[in-house]
């Protein structure tokens, strides 16, 4: 009878509340579970998303010119990346960094040759979150078409957009109060000749022969309209 009664008593003992493993530091938690809280993304507005007829889109810039107001953010977790005077120029939908900010992390086992600039690059990540790769890090002094000589190393060359295929995804966002203020800093910023914007940045399914293509098309249906239009005249 006392076994039974041992029985009864262990079946009805209550199993610890959810207050009471919280209250024991964890030690009801499987091990391995980190206790840090996931990443949330942040709500963005449209003008800061791709896909949205209301996208801002970055301008190309000269190198080494002043890029006061500009920062970009972490799409997955929102942190600030990048600066303006951490900003070192714009080019095809890329900032080009001065130095090596420490929003961003990479690790020496994770790098990749870039055969056009014949030189090893690494993948660059979000150091707050982590989550996001959001571009690529050139330690040392590189050789390319680019002909920049104001360049820096190390530096990294963070993507604000990405293509896939044809479709665009945000690598990053452009941080602002709100559209109209991100509008007058874009519209103060230095650009090249003839400046606009190209891109996206260049990825394993964008080529930059097939980018030239597609412009050098707009322009000859330009062309084509005007010279139709004047003929009609």
């Amino acid at each position: 009878s006392s076994r039974s009664s041992s029985r009864s008593s262990s079946r009805s003992r209550p199993s610890p509340s959810p207050r009471n493993k919280k209250d024991a530091g964890g030690l009801f938690a499987p091990s391995g579970r980190s206790s840090k809280p996931a990443v949330q993304r942040p709500h963005w507005k449209s003008w800061q998303l791709c896909r949205s007829k209301d996208m801002m889109y970055i301008p190309e810039t000269v190198p080494g010119s002043d890029h006061k107001g500009l920062s970009l953010g972490c799409f997955q977790c929102g942190a600030v990346l990048v600066k303006g005077s951490e900003i070192h120029k714009v080019k095809g939908g890329s900032i080009w960094s001065k130095g090596l900010p420490s929003t961003i992390k990479y690790e020496k086992t994770d790098g990749f040759y870039n055969p056009v600039k014949k030189t090893q690059a690494f993948k660059a990540s979000c150091a707050h979150c982590g989550k996001n790769r959001v571009g690529d890090v050139y330690l040392t002094p590189y050789k390319d078409s680019d002909q920049d000589s104001k360049k820096s190393f190390p530096c990294v060359k963070i993507r604000h957009v990405y293509t896939r295929t044809t479709t665009e995804f945000n690598n990053t966002v452009l941080l602002a109060p709100d559209a109209v203020s991100a509008r007058r800093v874009l519209n103060g910023l230095t650009l090249i000749d003839g400046g606009g914007y190209r891109g996206p940045a260049v990825t394993k399914t964008s080529h930059p022969v097939a980018e030239e293509l597609r412009s050098l098309k707009k322009m000859f249906a330009k062309l084509q309209k005007d010279i139709n239009e004047k003929k009609d005249e």
